[in-house]
């Protein structure tokens, strides 16, 4: 059983009576002590300088490939209104994709 649903089972039967608040306190702790420290990772160094990206060029592709999506569905045979919106739905997931991981504090 997992610590996480022995920890329910404890406080349940604590909220039910069948335990006492020391017999619950004395089990929460046994079961704790056996959990292993999780290890602490080390912190990211945040004085590097970042790699210089072209956004521009990113930018145009992003774009050149919303606009390839967007003729291929209306040369598939999708009307106008259709296309143009396939096509900023792949602009905005492209942009999502590309952009997700930067820090919005910087």
């Amino acid at each position: 059983m997992s610590t996480v649903n022995e920890l329910k089972r404890l406080s349940r039967l604590h909220a039910e009576g069948a335990l006492s608040a020391r017999d619950f306190e004395a089990a929460r702790d046994a079961l704790l002590d056996d959990v292993q420290d999780a290890e602490v990772a080390e912190p990211l160094d945040t004085s590097a300088p970042l790699p210089e990206t072209d956004t521009k060029g990113v930018l145009l592709g992003a774009l050149g490939a919303a606009a390839m999506v967007s003729a291929g569905a209306w040369l598939m045979g999708a009307p106008s209104m259709v296309a143009g919106t396939a096509g900023i739905a792949a602009l905005g997931a492209i942009t999502w994709i590309m952009f997700k991981d930067l820090d919005p504090n910087t």
